[in-house]
């Protein structure tokens, strides 16, 4: 259904003459994202979590520790619609939009415990539930070729940013 939908797009590019961007999205997160337990992602659903967890405490995490993600911090997905809306682009163009870097659930995981302060607590990879593939990072070369763009936010600054804003904000956010 994506990809109907940017071939629809570019058709309607074609006959309108209007300028149509495609981004394909790696796992964003940041503040304001989705922490509530039924629709949270990956990292949002780990740092609601790992917040409430106290020293000694396990934390269940599904699947495995080696299973490799892209992730980009929101900042930086608003920062290349910034770059491409000001870049007079013409035609429909794709692009895949990501970190660009292999980041394994494990590391994500310790980097959350570490930024939390949750030093005692035990993580337990749970193998037996439900999981997707172990591999999945875009090749986001094109973007940064094209118009130089390169996401400004890496893992342990986003990390700590989107941890700072759910501990100020998770008695009143809702979604």
């Amino acid at each position: 259904a994506a990809r109907y939908m940017e071939k629809v797009c570019c058709d309607w590019q074609r006959q309108t003459g209007s300028r149509v961007a495609i981004l394909r999205l790696a796992n964003v997160y940041g503040p304001r994202d989705r922490f509530a337990p039924g629709n949270a992602n990956f990292i949002p659903g780990l740092i609601r979590r790992v917040c409430e967890l106290e020293s000694g405490q396990e934390l269940e995490v599904w699947g495995s520790p080696d299973v490799v993600r892209d992730v980009i911090y929101a900042g930086d997905v608003a920062a290349a619609i910034v770059e491409l809306l000001s870049a007079g682009f013409v035609g429909c163009e794709v692009f895949n939009l990501g970190g660009g870097i292999p980041v394994r659930v494990g590391q994500v995981v310790g980097l959350l415990l570490r930024l939390a302060g949750k030093d005692g607590v035990v993580v337990r990879y749970n193998r037996d539930r439900p999981a997707t593939i172990d591999y999945r990072v875009l090749d986001c070369r094109r973007i940064g070729g094209k118009y130089g763009w390169q996401p400004r936010v890496d893992l342990a600054d986003g990390l700590s940013r989107t941890l700072a804003w759910w501990k100020d904000n998770r008695h009143s956010w809702r979604r």
